[in-house]
């Protein structure tokens, strides 16, 4: 690090002054988190094919905040045939109570018409969740519902959400609403809930309509987490860790992520994101930070924060 930088890290842990907190017994994985809306449509036949702008995004998980996208995909001929297949996910992570929330929906509707050979579409909607229970164990509730699959020949709809840890599945649900608790020993989860459609209707099927959706809450009782402003490397902690890492990427304007010190979400890295480590430099856990935005929406991608 250059003198200059020296001198703005100390302006800034000045102004933020240091704080304490207290151990952390939970911590969200966000280097493998996902969350994700795909969809795709294809209508094929001895017509000139329209296709229609398809969609997909995946979404790194940033621990407290949540994102929304929806994937939508619509595909025609000149003969008649269509393809709209559309996907959509809404997730967060809030604290206090430590909760994942999720819902997702998969949606296709196809039709076929005249002398087209093949309609077909995808659709899917992913909530891959990871976390660590460290030194004791913590309770859990894990509440949702998932739809009926349907599956008509080639054409399937199914909905699924497990959580799972070291010694393989813990609990699934599937079907109305229901609610599961127990204890999580220390030890890597993983929360996985999807909604996915795949359809292929072939001459001389005319075509389907179907589609999946689920949602679920997992609540932890007494758990702390990481997600503190300023832990770039998402160790629970903010501290000199943190700090070189910003500083090895401080000054850059575009392109920058969460993990390389791009804590406001603009993009770059500059005396912003600095002074937000400062005010959180020294914490180790979630229950450290105040106040905490409940439920607060960080649509990253569009670069908007969100404010309580």
């Amino acid at each position: 690090m250059n003198g200059s930088f020296l001198a703005v890290a100390g302006l800034a842990l000045l102004l933020g002054g240091v704080a304490r907190g207290q151990n952390v017994n939970v911590t969200l994985d966000n280097t493998d988190t996902i969350r994700s809306a795909s969809a795709t449509s294809d209508a094929v036949g001895d017509g000139q094919d329209f296709p229609g702008p398809n969609s997909s995004q995946s979404l790194m998980g940033l621990g407290e905040g949540g994102f929304s996208y929806k994937a939508d995909s619509y595909t025609g001929t000149d003969m008649g045939s269509t393809v709209h297949s559309t996907a959509n996910i809404d997730s967060e992570i809030d604290l206090n109570p430590l909760q994942i929330l999720w819902t997702g929906s998969a949606t296709i509707l196809t039709n076929r018409f005249a002398f087209d050979s093949e309609t077909s579409g995808t659709a899917k909607s992913l909530g891959d969740f990871f976390f660590d229970v460290h030194d004791s164990p913590v309770s859990f509730s894990l509440s949702g519902h998932t739809s009926d699959a349907f599956m008509s020949g080639s054409d399937v709809a199914v909905a699924s959400i497990q959580l799972s840890g070291p010694n393989g599945n813990i609990v699934t649900l599937a079907g109305p609403q229901q609610t599961l608790t127990g204890t999580l020993a220390p030890g890597h989860y993983e929360l996985q809930a999807v909604a996915s459609a795949n359809f292929d209707d072939m001459f001389p099927n005319g075509g389907n309509n179907g589609g999946s959706d689920g949602d679920l809450t997992l609540t932890f009782s007494g758990a702390t987490t990481t997600q503190i402003p300023g832990d770039a490397n998402h160790d629970g902690k903010v501290d000199f860790n943190d700090l070189l890492v910003l500083a090895q990427h401080y000054g850059l304007k575009t392109g920058q992520t969460y993990e390389n010190g791009d804590f406001n979400a603009d993009g770059g890295v500059g005396f912003d994101d600095l002074l937000i480590l400062a005010q959180n430099y020294g914490r180790t856990s979630a229950a450290a930070v105040a106040p905490v935005r409940s439920r607060c929406r960080w649509e990253r991608w569009a670069r908007r924060s969100c404010h309580s």
